[in-house]
């Protein structure tokens, strides 16, 4: 281990998935509120300066092996999980796997709060709009078939005593996300992409700092140790307005809008048409159940949709 700020009173802190998009940008703003005695966990030991010159502890381990997580003998009052693998690929096993190794961790060493960061995916493939949190496990993808089992994980040491808190994030979005804003950017520069049926299913997502206050103040509410939570934008967008505000960001023209019938048409393309029904699906997710525990997001949607916007294409 690399070590960082010296032992004190304040309560010892790890966080997986720091060298992510939402783990790096829930450490810059952890390490900035000195609440903490903060340790990060990863791989890659190349990455380690970034955390220990800032004050953070550094541990180098991969926690998809269980001999790996049972040969760290330091105890975390508080762990948040946010490590995770978005492929459909082979290496999705990586989440359930992970999870579980966390968990058993949490548990070993008597941590007094686990946070995870699941996935609206876990049930996105059920037809109810807006979807809620009480939904049974209906995935539509292998990557969603992996948090389910990742989910089930935490939920099983949840009731061997482990305090655990579950937040489900849709798709994040914020400067510098590195898969799906360079995607929708280039498809606006390159204007190839005209929205199928004028754009108007809607698309929620959540801002990367909006869900960082969210994990902040899953830190401090005791309610929270029971069901799951989804922590989305406090408003769902249609796809014509994430596309327009982020073509005004980008500094281009909006896309076009097709009708129902041209959008019918494109929709049976056998390559095409995959990602044209993407943007005809109502994504809304219902934030009642956090919003009743006092939390509202910081952001507004449109407004960190554009701030997001501009950095992101090469």
């Amino acid at each position: 281990m690399i070590s960082g700020a010296g032992a004190d009173s304040k309560k010892k802190l790890l966080i997986t998935g720091a060298t992510g998009f939402i783990g790096r940008a829930l450490f810059d703003r952890l390490i900035e509120r000195d609440d903490y005695n903060i340790t990060v966990i990863s791989r890659r030991r190349e990455k380690a300066d970034y955390f220990t010159e800032r004050g953070a502890s550094f541990i180098q381990s991969d926690i998809t092996k269980r001999t790996d997580t049972e040969r760290i003998k330091e105890s975390f009052e508080i762990i948040i999980h946010s490590a995770g693998c978005v492929s459909n690929g082979p290496e999705k096993s990586a989440n359930p796997l992970g999870t579980e190794n966390i968990c058993r961790m949490a548990l070993k060493t008597g941590a007094e709060r686990l946070i995870y960061i699941s996935s609206v995916s876990v049930v996105s493939a059920n037809k109810q709009i807006p979807l809620t949190e009480d939904l049974p496990y209906s995935g539509s993808t292998p990557y969603a078939e992996s948090k389910i089992e990742a989910e089930k994980a935490a939920i099983r040491y949840r009731e061997k005593g482990v305090p655990t808190v579950i937040l489900r994030p849709p798709i994040v979005y914020g400067k510098d996300e590195p898969h799906f804003m360079p995607a929708l950017s280039r498809l606006l520069k390159l204007r190839i992409f005209p929205l199928p049926n004028g754009g108007r299913a809607r698309f929620h997502m959540v801002y990367v700092e909006n869900l960082v206050d969210a994990i902040i103040f899953a830190l401090k509410s005791d309610k929270m140790f029971s069901g799951t939570y989804f922590t989305a934008d406090s408003e769902a967008l249609t796809v014509k307005e994430v596309f327009t505000i982020m073509a005004e960001g980008l500094g281009v023209k909006p896309p076009l809008c097709l009708n129902n019938i041209c959008t019918t048409a494109i929709c049976r393309a056998p390559i095409a048409g995959k990602k044209f029904r993407f943007f005809t699906k109502e994504r809304v997710y219902s934030t009642e159940k956090i919003e009743a525990l006092g939390f509202r997001p910081g952001v507004k949607a449109g407004k960190a949709l554009l701030r997001s916007t501009g950095n992101n294409i090469e």
